[in-house]
């Protein structure tokens, strides 16, 4: 996947909810989402832009879903989504962030709560 990396925090708190994300931004990206994978680790993340619904067909394990507006806030919590459900479409949602079952509780993802992205820079990467 040609993913960009990054982190999303609490922007109140700073308090950081997920440490490894990927930004699945094409359509084939968007596609395949978490099919064909065997999980997520605890601190990962995939965040699927332009996108207000899933499904978890062909997904082979449970995951948490949370639903983000333009600025990532949060409009919708779907925790514990089983293999072969949907979710969606949300009013207001632009985004949604797939996470390991159990994240939302763990992290106490809130509607309302506000997350910031911060990209990371690869050890490969030049900077200015």
């Amino acid at each position: 996947m040609n993913e960009l990396r990054g982190q999303l925090v609490d922007s109140d708190t700073g308090r950081l909810v997920v440490a490894r994300l990927e930004i699945a931004r094409t359509l084939w990206e968007q596609s395949v989402g978490l099919m064909g994978r065997r999980g997520l680790h605890e601190d990962d993340g995939l965040l699927i832009l332009r996108c207000n619904s899933i499904h978890t067909c062909f997904v082979k394990f449970k995951i948490d879903a949370v639903f983000l507006d333009a600025e990532l806030r949060v409009v919708r919590v779907c925790p514990n989504l089983a293999p072969w459900r949907i979710a969606g479409p949300i009013c207001g949602a632009k985004s949604t962030l797939e996470l390991p079952a159990g994240t939302v509780r763990q992290k106490q993802i809130t509607v309302g709560q506000r997350l910031l992205l911060k990209p990371s820079v690869a050890p490969t990467d030049r900077l200015p």
